[in-house]
């Protein structure tokens, strides 16, 4: 049993009272854990904890799951409070996907601030620079499955592929999806095991978690949530928006297509290094963007003075 002291008390009271600028000193190590521990155990309202770096945020998680119950970490839908919002573990410039766990691990905090009475995230000052998400692009690529209910479902495949799901011939990571007949096996965010989703045309006739390995039916449910499966949402309108932005006049396509042709006049007077021209201009302008993204996370680093940060509301 988790006890907490007075001055614990006193620091609960101000934080409801709406006092903002609130500082604890004098702890350190696991001490900040605990303290933290006791705080939520008494308090029912959201809570985001800010710490410097994405290493200190995995500790303190660590920490907190320690001091915590169980079922803050692994509970049910609705049930668990204790979430992660991490870090990309690679560069946006390297133009490859995040770990899918990642991407589900940032889609389940988002949602649950989003959406639940009183969820804690922990999370870095270097994970919040980045964009996120909008709330409202974030709630309507929800779907909510139950049983019994009409659900169009070729519709509900096209939101799948929209949402970031990939089509596989067998469920086995995040983010997976495979249809066989009137049965759809898909593995959304917000749940430990995949979901098998039974259709007797267009009627959800069974919801079902499943073993992947062995494909047996672990739990049946009444109803399920379907988060998104990656941060970009592909929407019709998505698409568009994004392709009237690259193409408008002096967009980014518009000049890449001004210099293409530029360097296609000169072929005809220059037709020796016209390709090494064109080749050196596209390597140049690479270092460019890495510099400027080095700069700013140099400055995101520069944050490092502070131990903490603990938002409430």
């Amino acid at each position: 049993m988790h006890r907490i002291d007075e001055q614990q008390v006193k620091l609960k009271e101000w934080i409801e009272e709406g006092v903002k600028d609130l500082r604890v000193t004098g702890l350190s190590g696991s001490a900040r854990a605990y303290c933290l521990a006791g705080l939520l155990l008494e308090m029912e309202r959201p809570c985001l904890i800010v710490l410097p770096t994405a290493k200190e945020a995995k500790k303190s998680l660590r920490e907190l799951e320690f001091f915590l119950p169980r079922g803050w970490m692994s509970g049910d839908v609705g049930e668990r409070r204790l979430y992660s919002f991490p870090i990309y573990d690679i560069s946006p410039l390297k133009g490859l996907s995040p770990h899918r766990d990642i991407v589900s691990q940032r889609l389940e905090a988002l949602y649950a601030l989003a959406s639940e009475k009183a969820p804690v995230v922990v999370t870095s000052v270097e994970a919040v620079l980045f964009r996120i998400l909008p709330k409202k692009e974030m709630m309507t690529s929800v779907d909510l499955l139950q049983v019994g209910e009409e659900v169009d479902r070729e519709k509900l495949l096209r939101r799948l592929d929209a949402a970031g799901f990939q089509r596989t011939s067998l469920v086995e990571e995040r983010g997976d999806y495979s249809v066989r007949g009137g049965v759809i096996d898909l593995f959304p965010p917000l749940y430990a095991s995949p979901l098998r989703v039974e259709f007797f045309g267009d009627k959800v006739e069974s919801l079902r978690f499943f073993d992947p390995l062995s494909q047996r039916s672990l739990q049946t449910l009444k109803e399920a949530i379907v988060l998104p499966a990656n941060e970009i949402i592909m929407g019709e309108a998505n698409v568009q928006r994004a392709g009237a932005k690259r193409y408008r006049p002096g967009g980014p396509a518009c000049g890449l297509r001004a210099e293409v042709d530029r360097l296609a006049s000169l072929k005809a007077d220059q037709s020796h290094n016209w390709r090494i021209q064109l080749r050196s201009r596209c390597v140049m302008r690479r270092p460019t963007t890495e510099l400027v993204c080095g700069e700013d996370s140099r400055n995101a680093a520069g944050l490092r003075t502070c131990a903490f940060s603990l938002h409430v509301r």
